[in-house]
């Protein structure tokens, strides 16, 4: 979504989307299945290192980024948590 426009205020203030479209949730969770897959493993070990000699031994690239994603979502996450708990 884009940010209201400069100089809009209160109600006059509206979010843009960006796109429009319609999105099959369960179709997009099977796409991603794997990487759900392999983090719900590396979560279990937030220490040990993905790559060689951790968790798994080899790594396709799709999942070595999907998990790098899923770190840095994960970490907003739980910021955002304690941001609310403070």
């Amino acid at each position: 979504m884009k940010p209201p426009k400069k100089g809009q205020k209160g109600a006059k203030a509206t979010l843009e989307f960006r796109w429009e479209g319609v999105i099959d949730l369960d179709e997009a969770r099977k796409e991603v299945a794997d990487i759900l897959e392999v983090w719900r493993e590396v979560s279990r070990w937030p220490d040990a290192p993905p790559f060689t000699g951790g968790v798994f031994d080899e790594w396709p690239r799709r999942l070595s980024q999907g998990i790098s994603f899923l770190k840095s979502e994960s970490q907003a996450v739980l910021s955002y948590l304690m941001h609310l708990e403070g």
